[in-house]
């Protein structure tokens, strides 16, 4: 026998870890720009890797973040249907 259903609150925290998930890696990747900025490094390997940084990684970072916000925010609008279902 199957169960069709969803741990409202279960779903509310996941969604509240991929919110604070995703504000962690922007605060990162704030955090790794900062450094890399701040780092004694001349030379073209540095620009090459600042500028791979700032067209590509820093893109990526945002992207993942941008990915786990917007789960988040399915899985809250999942968990709030699964109540007025469950209250109706």
């Amino acid at each position: 026998m199957s169960m069709l259903g969803m741990d409202i609150t279960g779903v509310r925290q996941l969604a509240n870890q991929m919110n604070s998930a995703s504000n962690e890696i922007q605060a990162l990747s704030g955090q790794l720009t900062q450094l890399l900025g701040n780092t004694v490094w001349v030379g073209p390997d540095h620009d090459r890797f600042a500028a791979d940084w700032h067209s590509t990684y820093m893109g990526q970072l945002q992207n993942v973040a941008n990915a786990l916000a917007t789960a988040a925010t399915v899985a809250n609008q999942n968990a709030v249907q699964q109540e007025t279902a469950s209250n109706s």
